[in-house]
């Protein structure tokens, strides 16, 4: 009985470390290996005296360590944590928020507050930007739009009344 709890262990802490360094089963031979360790250890602790369940125990044990040390080295687990420092630099709207007050555009879609306008950038192309409307305001998309603050990395914006356009008479 010792012979099988024993290899049950073993198969476990093999399918175990296939699973953390593949992980190709997407959890399934993890899953089976901890199963079979959990078999192994009831049937070594049954069938056992004191000291044979002291030694599966630390033999456990010693698997368990390996096996996390084998996933904190992977290529999985690297994918999980982040390995550069973030650089913690403002976006170009908290570092320049002058540049965009006062910029007129047109909303791309509606703004319940949120949506999209467009805007004439300094390189003569357009920007989209994510914008709000003031006050939680109803816009509807081809409205003309000016920027009136710069808020937590959003432009907020309100209907542009001095602009002479319409909705008809505005580009796509």
């Amino acid at each position: 009985m010792i012979a099988l709890a024993s290899l049950l262990i073993v198969i476990s802490v093999l399918l175990i470390a296939l699973e953390v360094k593949t992980f190709l089963s997407h959890g399934v031979l993890g899953i089976v290996g901890a199963a079979l360790g959990y078999w192994g250890v009831v049937l070594a602790t049954s069938s056992a005296d004191g000291a044979v369940v002291a030694v599966i125990v630390a033999a456990s044990l010693v698997a368990s360590v390996f096996l996390v040390i084998l996933m904190l080295r992977s290529n999985w687990m690297n994918g999980l944590v982040l390995q550069q420092a973030t650089t913690g630099q403002p976006s170009e709207l908290a570092a320049r928020p002058e540049v965009w007050i006062g910029r007129r555009g047109i909303a791309t879609t509606d703004l319940r507050p949120a949506g999209v306008g467009r805007f004439e950038s300094e390189g003569g192309g357009h920007d989209r930007e994510d914008v709000l409307a003031e006050d939680g305001a109803y816009i509807d998309a081809r409205t003309p739009i000016i920027v009136v603050r710069v808020a937590q990395n959003s432009l907020v914006v309100r209907r542009d009344e001095s602009s002479g356009s319409t909705q008809s008479d505005l580009p796509n």
